[in-house]
């Protein structure tokens, strides 16, 4: 025989299923992007939009331009969100849904809040693997220069923490000082302290 809850008692046991449901919400910026950006002003994120990305070997060449025409436009959509924060725009993906920022903790709070944001991972280095490239193209001492690297549009570089392709923007194959370029980005990619978003530093 059935029974049934008093009236009290489910608004009770609806109210904790809301509870429970809220409680298992993540958030999209992580607890350490928050207190590093506390601590030190600014913090160097991953953002990954929501523009859904299918790997491009599955797709014909008109169904990937529109994936990355509708990446680009996720990704200037979302700079324009954090207009009157404190941003800085470090890499674009061309063929990923990804951005590269430096931002302070008002436009965490923007990313936090975006519905073109699928999640946030604060950058770091997990390996440091082409120690011996930088040291055969002098990158130290080009970097002591004035060169960092900036301005070149390296494909995938942030999400594989690795260099391993891209082109100047509006450039087909790599041009001359590109190797150069893409060794110095390795050796000072998302160094601690920014740098300018010039090809030679002033």
């Amino acid at each position: 025989m059935k029974t049934l809850l008093p009236f009290g008692a489910c608004v009770i046991v609806v109210l904790l299923a809301l509870v429970q449901g809220g409680s298992a919400q993540t958030t999209k910026v992580p607890q350490t992007a928050w207190e590093k950006a506390k601590k030190e002003n600014v913090v160097r994120v991953i953002v990954t939009l929501t523009v859904e990305e299918i790997p491009e070997g599955k797709l014909t060449r008109e169904a990937r331009d529109s994936q990355r025409q509708a990446i680009a436009a996720g990704q200037d959509a979302l700079i324009a969100e954090l207009k009157g924060t404190k941003y800085r725009v470090l890499a674009k993906g061309r063929t990923g849904n990804f951005i590269g920022l430096e931002v302070g903790e008002d436009a965490l709070s923007v990313l936090e809040r975006s519905s073109l944001v699928k999640k946030v991972d604060v950058d770091r280095f997990d390996k440091f693997s082409q120690s011996e490239s930088i040291s055969v193209v002098r990158a130290p001492q080009v970097w002591d220069l004035g060169y960092d690297g900036s301005g070149w549009a390296i494909d995938d570089c942030i999400r594989s923490r690795r260099i391993d392709s891209g082109t100047k923007p509006g450039q087909g194959s790599p041009p001359p000082g590109f190797f150069i370029a893409q060794q110095l980005i390795s050796f000072n990619l998302w160094r601690k302290k920014p740098k300018t978003t010039d090809r030679k530093r002033t």
